[in-house]
């Protein structure tokens, strides 16, 4: 028999081989700081181990250099030049030493000079006075609330966004609040379709004066001391772009909506290749938005809707053979938009929609009817919230298409969407769907409710449920209340975040109702999926077929989270 020894001692060397490679490896945390303006010098911290031989910054792209790497000292410093035409956003990079090559991390280029936050901000009275047309890097998290003021006056636009949970440093998930001196919240938002779990939003001031921001985790909850970069000023800040996509290499006249200052036009040069995800930067009087609006740039020609469309009589028709790209815009709940496209008997066809892979508000609903408006097909969210139909033509002959909301108490000033259709053998890529959360044992995942609660002026929220681009097969949440002092008047204003086509289950409206004036009340009515289990004091005091209702005394204990078999959620705040 042959020994076996030498085989065993070249696996443990071979082992420890590996092990002595992981133990020398860079390992590259963060940078201080998370970025900076565009057409600067700065000097930047690199933090993390092992990489005191660090020889080369590579960067992912064009438009930073590293011109100098000091390792003399007990921190790694590098020293970046950001190019004027720098690409605005996020820029990839790694740390090559001689022993390796590090994490790969983010640094992240802003238009606006960079103001550092001064403590103490944290109340009303210390608010940090900043001027606009600045970004702000500060830190936040926990029960730490930054407060900044800024002058304003009546009708002019204020911009705020923030980069935070794109950071990719602890989880930030960011509350930004607009109000007056008087503690009045005027604007507020938390997550949008747009930037997902940082948020953005634009104003119109109703008067001169000085404005309020408030800076917060949403739920006061996360790791303390975790940055963001605050962009405030009067740049253009649009929530969609119209239309959705266009033919590669054609210049593109784009409408952007959303925006508080109303709609604007820009023409945009596409790419001359296609490209599922391309962006757009608005724009106006010499500002540009801190970040992209998303376009798909096919190789189709464009089809725009003409309204009215809202009825198959009314349909816009398709004035090209297929493949083609329909656009339209769905403004308000009700809204339905109606193609018409010819097609011929045994045509294997796929209808797409894109509007939330391309980051607008809307989540569709796509159906196929023939000429004698028999239903065809169907479909709601095969492409995560975006609608996919793949069908058979039955017979020669014209076919409608209608798109509209998939849940009729949706609050959008103005969504954006584009279908295309084309016929096979065209090759269509697209974004893997998202996971269905459905409760089955074993599939946990942390996912995230939103409800607002208004306070006699102030806005709060608790986090939990299902996030904005996850699918649910049950409505996320019935009723939400909200009690307090005797004599408030709190009211629930909305229910945001959730997968959009439950929204039609969203929170009723209703007055609070307090008992007495020592004791304040949250009383939420949330999805039942089996085991429940309140923390913090928190408890289920009634059960409503596949809900339950938590309870928790605010100043007495709240509740802290609540598990189920989809995951852990932090609960009432």
């Amino acid at each position: 028999m042959k020994p076996l020894v030498p085989g065993f001692l070249l696996a443990t060397a071979s082992l420890l081989a590996a092990t002595a490679v992981f133990a020398t490896a860079p390992k590259l945390n963060s940078t201080t700081p998370a970025g900076a303006q565009r057409g600067t010098e700065v000097e930047v911290k690199l933090n993390g181990s092992r990489l005191e031989d660090a020889q080369e910054v590579v960067f992912y792209g064009s438009g930073i250099q590293c011109t100098k790497l000091d390792t003399k000292t007990n921190s790694v410093k590098a020293h970046f030049k950001i190019a004027k035409d720098c690409r605005l956003g996020e820029h990839q990079f790694r740390v090559r030493t001689a022993s390796g090559v590090s994490d790969l991390r983010t640094f992240w280029v802003g238009a606006l000079p960079e103001v550092a936050e001064k403590e103490p901000n944290n109340e009303l009275p210390k608010a940090q006075s900043i001027p606009l047309n600045n970004t702000i890097t500060g830190t936040a998290g926990g029960e730490d609330v930054d407060y900044y003021q800024v002058p304003l006056k009546k009708g002019e636009r204020l911009s705020v966004e923030i980069e935070a949970i794109r950071l990719g440093r602890a989880l930030l998930d960011s509350y930004i609040a607009i109000q007056d001196t008087s503690s009045n919240i005027l604007a507020w938002v938390d997550d949008t379709a747009l930037l997902m779990q940082d948020g953005a939003l634009t104003f119109i001031p109703p008067k001169d004066g000085i404005y309020i921001l408030q800076v917060r985790e949403t739920s006061y909850g996360g790791a303390g001391d975790t940055p963001y970069r605050l962009h405030v000023g009067t740049f253009p800040r649009p929530t969609a772009v119209y239309p959705a996509g266009g033919k590669a290499g054609e210049e593109l006249e784009v409408r952007f909506v959303g925006d508080a200052a109303g709609e604007f036009k820009q023409k945009v040069k596409l790419p001359s290749e296609p490209n599922e995800k391309f962006g757009v930067f608005c724009e106006q009087n010499g500002q540009i938005a801190p970040s992209p609006n998303w376009v798909r740039v096919s190789p189709f020609p464009n089809v725009l809707e003409s309204e009215p469309n809202n009825k198959r009589e009314q349909a816009t028709s398709s004035y090209t053979d297929l493949p083609v790209a329909m656009n339209g815009i769905l403004s308000k709940p009700g809204d339905e938009d109606w193609f018409k496209f010819a097609a011929k008997k045994g045509q294997a066809l796929e209808l797409a929609v894109y509007a939330r892979r391309l980051r607008t508000p809307v989540d569709s609903v796509l159906a196929v009817y023939d000429s004698k408006g028999n239903s065809v097909a169907s479909n709601d969210d095969s492409a995560g919230p975006d609608s996919l139909v793949k069908f058979n033509v039955p017979e020669d002959g014209d076919y409608f298409v209608r798109d509209d909301f998939a849940a009729a108490e949706r609050h959008f000033k103005h969504s954006a969407s584009g279908a295309e259709r084309f016929a096979e053998p065209a090759v269509h890529r697209r974004a893997a769907g998202q996971p269905i959360c459905n409760g089955h044992r074993g599939e946990a995942k942390q996912f995230q409710r939103r409800f607002a609660f208004q306070h006699g002026g102030d806005a709060e929220r608790s986090a939990n449920g299902c996030g904005p681009d996850d699918r649910h097969d049950r409505p996320d949440a019935d009723c939400v209340r909200s009690r307090g002092r005797r004599g408030d008047r709190r009211q629930v204003v909305g229910v945001e975040g959730a997968p959009e086509r439950h929204q039609q289950h969203g929170a009723k409206r209703f007055p609070a109702q307090s008992r007495d004036d020592r004791r304040a009340e949250q009383h939420v009515l949330l999805p039942y999926f089996g085991r429940q289990t309140l923390r913090g004091g928190g408890r289920v005091t009634a059960f409503q077929g596949e809900y339950f209702r938590a309870e928790s005394a605010v100043g007495a204990g709240r509740v802290d989270g609540f598990e189920d078999q989809c995951g852990t959620g932090r609960g009432i705040r």
